[in-house]
């Protein structure tokens, strides 16, 4: 985050920092009802906002940077429901594995990358 920071910066272009809660196909058996699924969604993406939030707090990113959390029945169908504007491109950080500093795409990033509607940017972690 704080390279994309740094390069927003550098080159004064804007920055949206946005974060998916995604809900699963089945989250929890029928018994517990389809409300729990979406109470724990809510909760995901309350909790997301505040990580965001911290963004700010701890200086990562500018005051100005808008900060956004996405929710969606899948990968697809939040990704179809951004509100992408012209131009941007979605940046994706990968996880390291061990000692060698690789790009290492897990289960999720395939999935953003497969539904991004915009140009997708891996930086490796």
């Amino acid at each position: 985050m704080r390279r994309c920071s740094e390069l927003a910066r550098r080159y004064g272009l804007p920055l949206r920092v946005i974060t998916f809660a995604v809900r699963g196909r089945t989250m929890y058996p029928p018994e517990v009802g389809l409300h729990a699924e979406s109470s724990v969604l809510e909760a995901w993406a309350a909790q997301a906002q505040e990580m965001l939030e911290k963004l700010k707090t701890d200086g990562v990113v500018g005051k100005d940077v808008v900060l956004q959390v996405i929710t969606g029945n899948g990968w697809q169908h939040a990704l179809e429901h951004t509100d992408w504007q012209d131009g941007e491109i979605l940046a994706l950080g990968t996880s390291p594995r061990g000692d060698i500093a690789r790009v290492f795409l897990g289960s999720r990033s395939g999935k953003i990358i497969r539904h991004s509607p915009v140009p997708v940017l891996v930086l490796p972690g």
